[in-house]
């Protein structure tokens, strides 16, 4: 059979590196939205609040129109991009803002004068320095709650806002002639903007021919960096206050009906396991192959047991840094038992003896924090000293640093058939046992709600997300592990079964929206 096409398969592996297509073309730079475009979408948003209700786009062309003459050198045209003002010469302003002082009274101070107040750097202050008429007074406050609401409107990167300023910065390059369209049908629909017969498509196109027309003059610019980092020192984080989605209340009858039969089910389970142990008939001779296999089984199950009563271990990453460790025992024991080789099981063993040696070793260098950290042995005294022992065994045994198997958990999940949990359960939850950024972002963190934040993350404090779910795949991994180990030791598990019946149980219910 055919295996269907995968995206995956576009990417080009370099060494430990998945390169996506796009990433491998000369010269395609990426624009960030919200650094390099919001920022300089702000004065066209601030004339159109300004101007509510009016023919603002009317007052922006006429406006801009005044810069015609002024530059025509290889620069871009002014086109309303806050950077765009830059492109006047230095000696050429004194005379334009003498030339035109009503004009940039009601276009740019009215509207625009708040905020360059908050920022030295925007590329449009020239107009306040050379501007010799009567100023307002800076208001503050009045300035932050119109930053606000201007970026809170262009936040949304296909939104009305952006899209309408993108249109008359298009239109400002097309009449410069620095971008030319040959069809007639889709520069009639450019000039009927909003009004056109296809507003979805016309606005996709904006967005890209913007895009493709500033990519190299607006990454040039510092003023987006500028204006969010000025954010962060005059404006200060909003907690979000919104629930989390995910959070469900402990009041729900259905949660209380899935808890139920998550009980059950283990209650079943511990007991029909002990059974179908008690079924085995252990290669005494064999103490390394009996212990690995016994202790990996006992580990799935108590894991599963944990998920299936303890509700607490649905809450956030803790799940995820269960079913991680579920999912690292399944690739080891389908491994171990696929290769069915006794010196591998010794193998195993003497490495754990030797990291036990090891921090016996270590711990003698500690001698300040030794109390604290004979907790790891549960507070036993004669447990932690036995650990710094000069003893003959381990003085005469090896010390593993390396990876005992020779093979990383990857090819160990290859070579053991079980490639489909590696790649959907244990690099997914990795992430939750090594406080990766996706993990942080998506449990322990919330977006900052004031605009003026380019959406950062803030630390999510109190906040608690339940995923009640997590036990079904705690369930498809012991029951495959569970599966794979009493096939091993030749015996037919009924507690397999019972997790076969519960995972298919609250799976329909889940299809049927039982739940």
């Amino acid at each position: 059979m055919k295996r269907k096409k995968r995206r995956i398969d576009s990417y080009k592996k370099t060494g430990k590196k998945l390169v996506p297509p796009l990433a491998s073309y000369p010269n395609l730079n990426l624009i960030d939205y919200s650094l390099d475009i919001l920022p300089n979408l702000l004065w066209i948003e601030a004339v159109r609040d300004y101007y509510e209700g009016k023919n603002f786009i009317k007052i922006i062309h006429d406006f801009l129109n005044l810069f015609d003459d002024i530059n025509k050198g290889d620069s871009g045209p002014v086109s309303g991009l806050v950077q765009s003002f830059e492109y006047v010469s230095e000696t050429g302003r004194p005379i334009f803002v003498h030339d035109n002082q009503i004009a940039i009274q009601e276009v740019v101070i009215k509207p625009f004068f708040n905020v360059l107040n908050l920022y030295p750097s925007c590329p449009m202050n020239w107009f306040v320095s050379e501007f010799h008429g009567e100023l307002p007074e800076f208001d503050l406050d009045l300035a932050l709650r119109a930053l606000k609401r201007w970026t809170n409107n262009l936040i949304d990167r296909i939104g009305e806002s952006s899209n309408m300023a993108r249109a008359i910065v298009l239109a400002r390059y097309i009449k410069a002639g620095k971008l030319k369209i040959h069809d007639r049908e889709q520069l009639e629909e450019l000039a009927l903007y909003p009004n056109c017969k296809d507003r979805q498509l016309t606005e996709s196109s904006i967005r890209s021919m913007t895009n493709m027309v500033w990519c190299d003059t607006i990454q040039d610019s510092k003023w987006g960096f500028d204006f969010w980092e000025t954010n962060g020192r005059i404006s200060m984080c909003t907690e979000n206050d919104k629930d989390n989605a995910d959070t469900l209340p402990e009041s729900d009858s259905w949660l209380y009906e899935l808890s139920s039969k998550y009980s059950e089910g283990a209650s079943q389970f511990i007991e029909a396991v002990r059974n179908d142990y008690l079924k085995y008939l252990p290669e005494i001779s064999s103490f390394e192959k009996t212990s690995t296999i016994s202790g990996l089984l006992s580990r799935t199950t108590a894991f599963l047991l944990d998920m299936l009563t303890q509700r607490s271990l649905w809450v956030a990453e803790i799940g995820g840094i269960i079913l991680r460790c579920m999912c690292e025992t399944l690739i080891l024991s389908a491994w171990l038992i696929s290769k069915d080789d006794i010196e591998l099981y010794k193998k195993f063993v003497l490495y754990s003896l030797g990291q036990a040696d090891l921090y016996g070793l270590k711990i003698e260098g500690y001698e300040g924090y030794r109390e604290v950290f004979k907790s790891l042995y549960l507070g036993n005294d004669p447990a932690v000293d036995t650990h710094v022992e000069d003893k003959w065994a381990a003085q005469l045994r090896t010390i593993e640093l390396g990876n005992w198997a020779g093979v990383d958990t990857r090819k160990m999940a290859v070579e053991g058939g079980t490639k489909q949990y590696y790649d959907l359960i244990f690099t997914l939850s990795s992430a939750d046992v090594h406080s990766q950024f996706a993990s942080l972002a998506k449990w322990n963190m919330t977006l900052c709600s004031n605009p003026l934040h380019n959406s950062h993350l803030m630390p999510a404090f109190g906040q608690r997300c339940v995923n009640p779910f997590l036990p079904l795949t705690a369930c498809v991994l012991a029951k495959e592990t569970c599966d794979r180990i009493f096939k091993y030791l030749e015996v037919e598990a009924e507690s397999v079964k019972i997790i076969g019946n519960l995972l298919q149980d609250i799976t329909n219910d889940i299809s049927k929206d039982n739940f």
